[in-house]
This record gives structure tokens, C-alpha cells and sequence, in this order.
């Protein structure tokens, strides 16, 4: 299984982000490459895992629900005192999550 997102700032992945996930690469990079028009020059746009800050969600009470589109062992779930951020359940994939960058706007 891919994962993809159109959540994210250059390679880093928002917090919350909405997260897709596909049967190959081929069909995470078209989800990406999507949204781009022909205002766009995708030449050098590239496709590859993005990376979160903290975490992808945060939440107070222990982890309970289904985080799709992960089964539970693709997650990486660190309870309180395992980081430094407080009294909060940090919840990442494991897998990797792709993004797209370098599309730039043409300028003709």
C-alpha cells in the first residue's frame, strides 16, 4: 500500500493532515500531480516521502478509534513522557507518506 497527501508545506506534512492511500506508486503520484494545471511546470517537480513535525494527530485520551486509512501496526503511537509534548497521545505512520515538490508556476 502508498499513502499520499495534499496536506503539507514543501516536505513537511500537516498536523491532521489528510492521508491517502493507494494500490501503487503510480497511481499516489497521479493523485499528487493532480491538482497542477498547465499553469504549472511540473519538470522538476519530484515525487517522495514527506516527514511530520511532532506527529500527524495529538489527542488526550488514549488512542481507541481506527486512524485510517492505517491499520493499527502502521501506526507509532507514543503515550505521554515518551516525548516532549505533554499530557498528549502522539500518533505517526509508519509507513511513509508521500508529497510532490519543486512544481513552480510558469512564468510564459
Amino acid at each position: 500500500m502508498f499513502y499520499a497527501t495534499h496536506d503539507f508545506d514543501g516536505e513537511r506534512i500537516s498536523e491532521n493532515a489528510q492521508i491517502v492511500a493507494f494500490p501503487s506508486l503510480a497511481a499516489a503520484e497521479a493523485f499528487l500531480r493532480a491538482p497542477f494545471g498547465s499553469e504549472w511546470n511540473m519538470e522538476s517537480a519530484t515525487v517522495s516521502p514527506g516527514r511530520f513535525g511532532d506527529c500527524w494527530i495529538k489527542t488526550i485520551r488514549p488512542p481507541s478509534d481506527r486512524f485510517l486509512p492505517f491499520s493499527d501496526d502502521a501506526l507509532i503511537i507514543q503515550e505521554p513522557g515518551s516525548h516532549p509534548g505533554g499530557a498528549a497521545y502522539w500518533i505517526t505512520p509508519s509507513a511513509d507518506v508521500f508529497v510532490i515538490t519543486g512544481a513552480v508556476e510558469r512564468d510564459d
